[in-house]
């Protein structure tokens, strides 16, 4: 008999962590028509995944959160606090300097006062130069020199 996977794990904090996730990555939207990201996070949403996880460097963040509003909304959630939340800080923005201001900007783009969990997005951080821009779809210009 196969072993039921549980729908969320308890934290420490005793929150609850969703174990099932939906990652906003779209090759810089490169992959996707523009809203793709919108419609992919509201249909998740309507099937029941209650963690979204994001990126400000994707260049997603505000569809992501109007798509969270969406949902709002029309009724299926009755607090954004019912949606796990992951975002991450970009690698030009380690700087203890710029993360306030990034930070920031994720949340506002997200349309939240919170998320639920933060992260530096790798273990490194990048000097801002031509090749890696503190714009989102930096990777973009750094992978594909465009």
């Amino acid at each position: 008999m196969a072993a039921e996977i549980p729908k969320n794990i308890t934290l420490p904090s005793g929150a609850k962590y969703p174990v099932i996730g939906l990652g906003t990555f779209t090759v810089f939207n490169a992959t996707g028509e523009p809203g793709a990201v919108f419609e992919a996070v509201k249909y998740a949403i309507d099937i029941g995944y209650r963690h979204v996880d994001a990126a400000r460097v994707y260049g997603n963040e505000g569809e992501v959160g109007d798509a969270i509003q969406a949902k709002l909304d029309d009724g299926t959630i009755k607090n954004k606090k019912e949606i796990f939340i992951t975002t991450k800080l970009w690698d030009t923005h380690h700087n203890p300097k710029d993360m306030k201001e990034n930070t920031m900007k994720s949340l506002k783009l997200l349309r939240v006062d919170s998320v639920q969990l933060f992260l530096m997005h790798w273990p490194f951080g990048f000097k801002v130069s031509k090749l890696c821009t503190v714009v989102p779809n930096a990777l973009a210009v750094w992978f594909y020199g465009k």
